[in-house]
């Protein structure tokens, strides 16, 4: 019973520090160390990556040169057979600015190592920028009208981020898109957290035309 709990505590202890690493990984810009502690693919925010993919996201923000740099607190663990999970705060800086979110990192024992198989915000606590997620919304609503269109908030809609679009730090914003008549697609918009600005923006349209048509 007591090597069973020692290997217990020493599979915990692998995986914590795997998460220490990763942290160091960030706040050194060392993209070599952080590709050995992911999976060959992670569920990466929102979709799934290949972990090439996923390091080449990562070097944009730990480029040489970046101030990038975070500070985790508080990490509550769970396991359960071979998996792991960590909730922690963290507090991410760049470009001048900072964030504050409740973020996830969820690790599977593959041969004798913890992978890293899953990165996710689960909340933002506070973001250093001047636009805020309510006004980027409203810059969202305003686009799609400019287009004849209209956003139905709480039909499915999603505002994501800070993501880097085309250079610049972002807010996204998916979901559908209506037409008088109905359900017409949905879109994908990028708004610049700075000044406001729609950086980039995708209708998808389904049944009706794109507003672009």
């Amino acid at each position: 019973m007591k090597n069973k709990e020692e290997s217990a505590d020493k599979t915990k202890k692998q995986a914590e520090e795997v998460f220490k690493a990763w942290v160091e990984a960030h706040n050194n810009h060392t993209l070599s160390a952080l590709d050995t502690l992911y999976a060959d693919e992670v569920f990466y925010y929102s979709k799934n990556f290949k972990k090439r993919d996923l390091i080449e996201d990562k070097a944009k923000a730990l480029k040489p040169g970046s101030d990038f740099r975070m500070e985790v607190v508080d990490p509550k663990w769970e396991f359960k057979d071979d998996e792991a999970t960590v909730n922690y705060e963290k507090y991410a800086y760049w470009q001048g600015k900072e964030v504050h979110v409740v973020s996830e990192l969820a690790m599977k024992k593959q041969g004798k190592l913890w992978k890293i198989t899953r990165e996710a915000d689960l909340e933002v606590k506070k973001v250093g920028y001047e636009i805020t997620k309510e006004e980027a919304w409203k810059k969202v609503e305003d686009f799609v009208a400019s287009k004849g269109y209209e956003v139905v908030r709480e039909l499915g809609e999603r505002m994501t981020g800070p993501v880097e679009k085309n250079g610049v730090l972002c807010w996204k914003a998916t979901g559908p898109y209506h037409a008088e008549y109905g359900y017409a697609g949905d879109y994908e918009i990028y708004v610049n957290v700075k000044d406001g600005d729609i950086v980039s923006y995708k209708f998808n349209p389904r049944k009706w035309p794109s507003p672009d048509e």
